[in-house]
């Protein structure tokens, strides 16, 4: 029998074994099927995240898995394909160590884009004449590609930002984003203490002490408190607010309780449709602050 002759068997051979390992393979796909169906409806009550699977239509899900299924099955049958192939028209020599599909297509890419062409003292035009410093020789090696490509997409970007920032006007400078950051930083400060300050209640109101929100409570008891309790709280038509005299308790969460709803049996107006948390908190501060 010609070389010829078996290598065309060793083919055929090969070929059938694929063939045969792949009809295996799409006999067991039923069972695949129905068992990975099983074992994610089992797990889908579990876990919430399950969810979009399980509103999923049966047909997406197997079209799903069959093509997961698919894109597998002719990825393990190229590189079986490949591998014959190479062993068929590109025998390994006598004493020559065979390489695999996967490690072959890698030292093509490491030979390409990493470590590119290296030369040694062996090498033709690898050694530079002249150049031997403290006995070390050196040799004639570019740059490994990787870093080439390193070093033109550092200049390729640092060309474009300078255009961004200097000539398009996309990039604000680091003062601009500074003050722009501060700005929304103000706002959102503002809105937090805006939603805490409407969240006050009797049962979370702090004694103020600091002078802007006494001045505030002072204010706002002038146009609404004064003409019953007096200009300086010393009473008139209401109780005295600056003795130790407390008909409905004189704690800031009562001050801010009593004030909040009213005494309506002894005339008192309700101020909760009137006047804001913070505000009757800032009132309750003031009414304190006369007592020191």
């Amino acid at each position: 029998m010609t070389k010829v002759a078996i290598l065309k068997r060793k083919e055929i051979v090969m070929c059938k074994r694929i063939a045969l390992k792949a009809i295996g393979m799409l006999m067991v796909f039923p069972a695949s099927v129905w068992a990975a169906e099983t074992v994610v409806a089992a797990k889908v009550k579990e876990a919430s995240y399950w969810q979009p699977i399980l509103d999923m239509k049966p047909e997406i899900l197997i079209s799903i898995i069959l093509l997961v299924y698919v894109t597998i099955l002719t990825l393990v049958t190229t590189y079986l394909s490949i591998s014959v192939i190479r062993h068929v028209y590109y025998p390994v020599k006598p004493g020559e160590k065979h390489v695999g599909v996967l490690a072959s297509a890698w030292n093509n890419i490491d030979a390409k884009y990493i470590s590119g062409k290296y030369m040694d003292e062996t090498s033709e035009g690898g050694v530079r004449e002249g150049h031997v410093y403290d006995g070390i020789q050196e040799l004639d090696n570019f740059m490994p590609p990787w870093l080439q490509a390193i070093m033109i997409g550092t200049v390729i970007f640092a060309a474009v930002y300078l255009m961004n920032i200097f000539v398009w006007g996309g990039i604000d400078y680091q003062k601009e984003e500074y003050d722009q950051e501060m700005v929304q930083a103000e706002i959102d400060v503002n809105a937090y203490l805006a939603k805490a300050a409407n969240s006050i209640d009797e049962n979370s109101v702090k004694l103020v002490t600091d002078k802007e929100a006494i001045e505030a409570g002072a204010k706002i008891f002038a146009s609404t408190c004064k003409t019953c309790h007096g200009a300086t709280a010393e009473g008139a038509a209401g109780p005295n607010l600056k003795d130790d005299v407390w008909i409905h308790g004189g704690k800031v969460n009562e001050i801010f309780k009593t004030v909040k709803y009213g005494v309506k049996e002894k005339g008192m107006p309700t101020w909760k449709e009137k006047l804001r948390p913070i505000e009757i908190q800032n009132v309750a501060g003031y009414i304190l602050s006369l007592k020191k």
